[in-house]
Order: structure tokens, then C-alpha cells, then sequence
């Protein structure tokens, strides 16, 4: 197993916002048997893991991240029996959207043209349009951290808005399987191509960026969540930038990295300035949805 691993690898290439410091150690498993592998190297040597899916919500510090760093992108299988379609952790979210349509299978087109693995869409339970990954998961099935495999179905732990219990427990996921409803398959692919041309018209592709930063918080009627974009921009923050970190001109919940030269340093700073300006000037402090990893030399 060791000699899959590797040593001070550069974790820029491999996260969405383009940034970040090296791993002290890093490995890409082909499947769920050498992750497996390297969950028991890891425990033996008392070092401890950090998955990194698509990173696509990560940021991770300049420093880098002081643990054995796994990559799951390479883990990937997409089976259809049925109204189910099974997914490995690696593949991507887009992979299944296409899949699920040409089987004539309806749910997951609502998502098309979001980045990331689907094993990381189910971590942070990720959404859109006032639909999110968990309402169409049937089970998931995950790692311990001993190595030992596991399934969980849906009705068994809470799945939360940007929330899931893989946030909250040392679970792996490596595969997840989703309850679909049959449809025509010409009709999930003209919906699913509809949301990537939105996406794509609404600049979400122009920069290096981690997609939306914040969560929306609750409104103050009937429980319905505000528009956190919509917040940072009546704040005057259109556009702000702390070195090449800015906030989008195109939309206020997304921070790109403009001309490639941003720092993770630099996209924390922002960050904190956001939440700050924006409790300062509406009173609500906004909650990140996205994940922070590495040595910093602060905690969030």
C-alpha cells in the first residue's frame, strides 16, 4: 500500500478555487478495496485522513494539510436496476445526471451543471432551486474509520439544509444509491440541459471559484430561508477583493480567483470581511457551507 502513496504533494490542481498548500501525504485509490488499504495504513501509522472529492466547496490553507489526503475521484461505477441508480463516491455529479437521463430515470436533472463527485454532493448534502441531494437518496453506503463497510438508509439519520451525519461522524463515503422516478428520457435531458445553460449564462463557469460561500439563512416568515447573495450585495460588497480573492460582480455568494494568483489566506480574509460587513449592516451573521482543511493559523 505504501507504494501508492505519495509525499508534499501540491493540492492547487485538485480543488476548484485553484488554491492551497501541499499534503503531507496523498494517495488515489482506483476502488473501495484500496481505500480500504489506506484507511489501515493510516491507523497503523496514527496519521490521521482527509477526503478530498471534486473540491469544489474546499478551501484549503497554504500551509497544506498535515495528513494522508485521499482522493476519491478515481473511485467510480454507475449501475442502474430499476428506479435505482447506484453511484460511486468518485464519479461525478454531472456523470449521474447524464445517466439517470438516458435511462429515462427523473430527479437528479435539477442538478446538472453543478461541479463536484457525488460522494461530496451527499457529504454537504448539496441543492438548488429549493431541492437538495438527500430528498432522492434511497441509502449510502460508507467506510468507518476501522475499515469496515456500512449501509445507511435515508429514514435512519437527519439529512439538514447543507448538512448530513457524514459531517458529524468519520465516515467514508463509497457509494450511494438514489430512488428515481421513470420519465422520458428525451424530456430529463432537455431539463437537465436547461440548468447547465442557466448556470453557465449566470457566470458560475467564468473563474475559479468554490460556488456559493454561504448558507442562506432563515427568514423571519414562515421559516423560508433569505438569499445570502442577495445580502452581501445590498452590503456594497459587489466586486470587493482582498489581493486576487474578489467577490463576484455576477452573483455576491460566490468569490472567484480572479487572475489565478489568490491565496487561501487571501479568500479567509474576504470571508471574514463578509460576515462582518454583512452582521454590521443587516444583523444577521452568515454561516459558511463550505469546508475548510489544512493548518491555519487561526481556527474558524
Amino acid at each position: 500500500m505504501e507504494q501508492k502513496i505519495q509525499q508534499n504533494i501540491a493540492l492547487r490542481p485538485y480543488t476548484s478555487i485553484r488554491t492551497g498548500g501541499p499534503a503531507r501525504y496523498f494517495a488515489q485509490p482506483a476502488d473501495s478495496e484500496e481505500l480500504k488499504g489506506l484507511l489501515g495504513w493510516a491507523n497503523t501509522k496514527q496519521i490521521p485522513v482527509t477526503i478530498l472529492g471534486g473540491g469544489s466547496n474546499t478551501l484549503i490553507a497554504d500551509r497544506g494539510i498535515d495528513h494522508l489526503v485521499i482522493d476519491t475521484k478515481g473511485i467510480r461505477g454507475i449501475t442502474v436496476r430499476g428506479r435505482l441508480l447506484c453511484a460511486a463516491c468518485g464519479d461525478t455529479l454531472e456523470k449521474a445526471v447524464t445517466v439517470s437521463a438516458e435511462y429515462g430515470l427523473a430527479g437528479l436533472e435539477i442538478f446538472s451543471g453543478l461541479p463536484g463527485t457525488v460522494g461530496g454532493a451527499v457529504y454537504g448534502n448539496a441543492g438548488c432551486y429549493g431541492h437538495a441531494v438527500s430528498e432522492y437518496i434511497d441509502w449510502v453506503e460508507y467506510l468507518s474509520c476501522d475499515g469496515s463497510l456500512h449501509r445507511l438508509y435515508r429514514d435512519q439519520y437527519r439529512f439538514g439544509y447543507r448538512d448530513s451525519p457524514f459531517k458529524h461522524h468519520k465516515w467514508i463515503i463509497t457509494e450511494v444509491g438514489f430512488n428515481l422516478m421513470p420519465s422520458q428520457p428525451i424530456a430529463i435531458g432537455q431539463k437537465a440541459k436547461k440548468y447547465r445553460q442557466m448556470r453557465r449564462d449566470k457566470g458560475h463557469y467564468r473563474y475559479p471559484s468554490m460556488g456559493s460561500i454561504f448558507k442562506n439563512p432563515p427568514g423571519t416568515e414562515g421559516g423560508r430561508r433569505i438569499s445570502a447573495g442577495k445580502l452581501i450585495e445590498e452590503a456594497g460588497l459587489s466586486g470587493y477583493a482582498v489581493g486576487s480573492a474578489r467577490i463576484a460582480d455576477y452573483h455576491g455568494n460566490i468569490i472567484i480567483n480572479y487572475d489565478g494568483t489568490a491565496t487561501a489566506d487571501d479568500i479567509r480574509e474576504l470571508i471574514d470581511h463578509i460576515r462582518a460587513t454583512v452582521f454590521e449592516f443587516h444583523g444577521i451573521m452568515l454561516e459558511t457551507e463550505i469546508n475548510f482543511f489544512g493548518i491555519w493559523d487561526t481556527e474558524r
